[in-house]
């Protein structure tokens, strides 16, 4: 692993105002690298609320993510309402290929939705082959509340990030628009993994896509950040979650890196470097692809400068366009808020300054044409789904090394796994 730290500018000097350090955590090439294996376990709801069309786009679901395997990569499935049933052992892809297409028209909706015992089952299956090569990865598919068993958001992301923590990560997909997607993103973010909703399978099928391929590339995992000699007033400005000593990171695929912006005082900043000889230090402890952790460090040293000559200096390209991503995604939480509350006056003046932030980033406003179309259709459910899980993806997603300023043209010859997209809840007619 490569760590690379940009600074907004090259220099420090003894003024006010804050300062932005950019921490990349970058894949470097590794001659006969091997697809990763993958043991999936896929998690479907099939309560109540299931009942028709959206236990058939469920289906189909299952069906587009088992295709996308590798015949050699194990997969499970588990169903569940208030109770679990294993509709398919961990088994080689080609076995249970074959079986899943003969059980899938056989599942039907019934009964509440105990969200975390289905989560359970799967963990249980999958915690036996942890640290390996294989990656333990479970998929939750649902489309409502848990409201039986466990379902405090609080105790079922502590067990959640217990698990990722020993190597077995979650991802979740939101089914509809009636789902809790505060509790399934939160989920995904104690699981290390990534939160998706969309209301067809068609909708998602990028998106597994992205799933699958990152997975079967994955080159570190179990990635913690942690800063020592820095500032006393120094924020990571990503939401990602805390661990022990520092932060848990996204895994970085091959070709990619995962970021962190971290924000001080300048002064705090100057005075750091005075007494340790560096602005901070950077440790990340990391899994190979063959299980094994791996500790790495770096640290950032800078010239002092008059306050005169520090105002000339450029800004950091990436930088700066990583502080309008992490700008961009505060405001979409406060339009959230605003569309929720029904206060759409808000809404709108919030959305103009989202405008001006996307002069200086064209993925901002790419993204912004499906926010007005909501916000039109005062489509309060949507509105909260899309602004919520559009800023959870600026603020943690991984990027390509060299990323170049968006393009649609240029971004879809990106691996899936590493496009903008424009709309995180692509909604398809018919």
């Amino acid at each position: 692993m490569k760590i690379v730290i940009n600074p907004v500018r090259p220099a420090l000097c003894d003024t006010a105002g804050d300062f932005h350090l950019l921490v990349r955590l970058q894949s470097e090439p590794e001659p006969g690298f091997r697809r990763t294996p993958l043991n999936l376990v896929l998690v479907i709801d099939r309560s109540g609320s299931m009942e028709g069309s959206k236990l058939e786009e469920a289906k189909r679901c299952l069906s587009d993510l088992m295709g996308r395997l590798h015949p050699t990569d194990h997969v499970g499935v588990v169903q569940y309402d208030d109770q679990v049933d294993t509709v398919l052992p961990l088994g080689a892809v080609e076995h249970n290929s074959p079986l899943l297409a003969a059980i899938l028209p056989r599942l039907r909706a019934g009964g509440s939705t105990n969200l975390h015992a289905g989560w359970l089952r799967a963990a249980e299956m999958l915690a036996p082959l942890t640290g390996r090569e294989a990656a333990c990865h479970i998929i939750l598919l649902s489309d409502g509340n848990a409201n039986v068993g466990l379902t405090d958001p609080v105790r079922i992301s502590a067990h959640v990030a217990a698990l990722a923590d020993a190597g077995v990560t979650t991802t979740t997909v939101g089914l509809g628009t009636d789902f809790n997607e505060t509790l399934m993103t939160t989920i995904a973010k104690a699981g290390r993994g990534s939160a998706h909703y969309g209301e067809r399978a068609i909708d998602l099928a990028e998106t597994f896509d992205a799933e699958i391929g990152l997975y079967s590339q994955l080159q570190w995992r179990n990635v913690d950040l942690q800063i020592s000699n820095g500032p006393a007033d120094l924020t990571l400005l990503n939401a990602y979650a805390r661990s022990e000593h520092g932060w848990r990171l996204p895994a970085v695929a091959l070709g990619s890196e995962c970021w962190a912006l971290l924000r001080m005082p300048l002064r705090q900043a100057l005075r750091a470097q005075r007494e340790h000889g560096t602005v901070l230090a950077v440790q990340v402890r990391a899994t190979d692809a063959q299980g094994t952790q791996q500790l790495f460090s770096a640290s950032l040293t800078l010239p002092e400068v008059s306050p005169l000559d520090y105002a000339a200096l450029p800004m950091h390209e990436l930088v700066a366009r990583r502080m309008n991503e992490i700008a961009a995604a505060d405001l979409q939480l406060r339009i959230r808020d605003a569309a929720l509350g029904g206060d759409w006056h808000h809404v709108e003046a919030l959305l103009g300054e989202l405008e001006l932030l996307g002069r200086h980033e064209p993925w901002v406003a790419a993204s912004i044409a499906f926010t007005r179309q909501l916000m039109r259709e005062r489509d309060e459910q949507r509105m909260s789904k899309e602004m919520l899980y559009k800023s959870s993806r600026m603020q943690t997603r991984l990027s390509s090394i060299e990323e170049p300023l968006f393009s649609q043209r240029q971004d879809a010859e990106e691996q899936a796994f590493l496009r903008r997209k424009m709309t995180e809840g692509r909604r398809t007619e018919g």
